[in-house]
């Protein structure tokens, strides 16, 4: 949609000299190939993916894929550990292709992560591209194809990374004021994962709050599939809970204990830094372009709405370390990282939305010489 120039940002003039593009586009290329070679390497040694891919989402897929069996996808017997009350979006892709093909080949979930990978870096920086300009736009994806972390999830083949573009889809499309489609986004986010219903819930809200008048658009695309997912989980799970509703008992005296804030601070605190390879961390680029190119103060409503999101999304992540019931610690040390990287797309889009556009330094023009004098005979003749 960006290539076809349906957005009025899209249509001015170059931001870039051609050079500069087509470097940036060659860095890309190259961060690609590395970041697929990187992959490569983990796809090798876990052809299933990491823990909860073959212990969840794969084996659910598996289940899936025969219709016989498909109701074991969510039965309570294997609810400890296939939890039987997640959404089905991912699952029931792999399931469907697996299904089609007649077999259940490894390279199936592990296509579906990366591309799902592809397509986060595509409508991010697509989207960047179409408000800000071919610059930013190239610049925003490269930010993403440089994040270590987020590079990590894609072998292990979790839901995270289709959550995380879903993610990102739904804030892009909100931008460009397209929030029929927004809406379906966010929707299908709850319909990956259960951090995704929070994620909707967030999502309307800070329209409703930033941009009235396209609620019910963006609800309009968003209730279809919501719907699907309240369908599933309040008839086909049963004698399953969620996270959320086993720890409402003792609720009130989780919140009230202070020591847990410290506890879920100093993690979100020790899993932003651990981002970090060497001396590059993500954040760095971040930094230097803010600095150096500055926000542009006539949008500031767009970047207020961006950073309410993403911001809203880290609390809420924070809150529900907060109310757990399980082990707090176990919690955190294994899921914080995954659920940062959900949110760190929002927060890239969210800073490019607001920088300043590059401005190429203008040409300077040749100093104009002074016309000969013509003496008045000359002019008579």
């Amino acid at each position: 949609m960006a290539w076809r120039g349906r957005w009025t940002p899209g249509r001015s003039a170059p931001d870039s000299p051609l050079w500069l593009t087509r470097s940036l586009w060659a860095c890309l290329i190259l961060a690609l190939a590395l970041a697929t070679a990187a992959m490569a390497g983990g796809w090798d040694a876990t052809p299933h993916g990491n823990w909860d891919a073959w212990s969840i989402w794969n084996l659910r897929a598996r289940f899936l894929a025969s219709p016989r069996f498909a109701s074991h996808a969510w039965s309570p017997v294997l609810a400890t550990y296939t939890h039987a009350e997640y959404p089905l979006l991912l699952s029931s892709f792999v399931g469907r292709c697996w299904a089609y093909g007649g077999a259940a080949s490894a390279a199936v979930p592990a296509a579906t992560s990366y591309v799902f990978f592809l397509a986060l870096l595509s409508m991010a920086g697509g989207g960047i591209m179409a408000v800000r300009g071919k610059l930013a736009g190239l610049l925003a994806a490269l930010v993403l194809a440089a994040s270590p972390s987020l590079l990590r999830e894609v072998p292990a083949q979790y839901a995270d990374i289709p959550l995380a573009c879903f993610m990102a889809g739904a804030l892009v499309f909100l931008l460009l004021d397209r929030p029929w489609i927004a809406g379906i986004f966010a929707a299908f986010a709850a319909w990956t994962k259960d951090e995704g219903m929070l994620f909707l819930f967030l999502f309307l809200a800070v329209t409703l709050i930033f941009k009235r008048r396209a609620i019910l658009a963006a609800m309009s695309g968003a209730v279809p599939i919501a719907a699907l997912e309240l369908i599933f989980k309040a008839s086909l799970p049963k004698g399953t809970t969620s996270l959320l509703s086993s720890s409402l008992p003792g609720t009130v005296h989780r919140i009230a204990d202070m020591s847990r804030f410290g506890t879920v601070l100093s993690a979100y605190v020790r899993e932003i830094g651990a981002m970090a390879v060497g001396w590059y961390h993500p954040l760095l680029p971040l930094i230097v372009l803010a600095v150096a190119l500055r926000f542009d103060g006539k949008r500031r409503h767009e970047m207020a709405m961006c950073f309410t999101l993403a911001g809203a999304v880290l609390a809420g992540d924070f809150a529900v370390y907060l109310v757990t019931a399980n082990d707090l610690n176990w919690q955190l040390q294994t899921s914080l990282s995954r659920v940062l990287m959900q949110a760190w797309p929002l927060l890239v889009v969210a800073t490019f939305a607001g920088l300043n556009r590059f401005q190429p330094a203008p040409a300077v023009a040749p100093t104009p010489s002074k016309p000969p004098k013509t003496s008045r005979k000359k002019l008579a003749r």
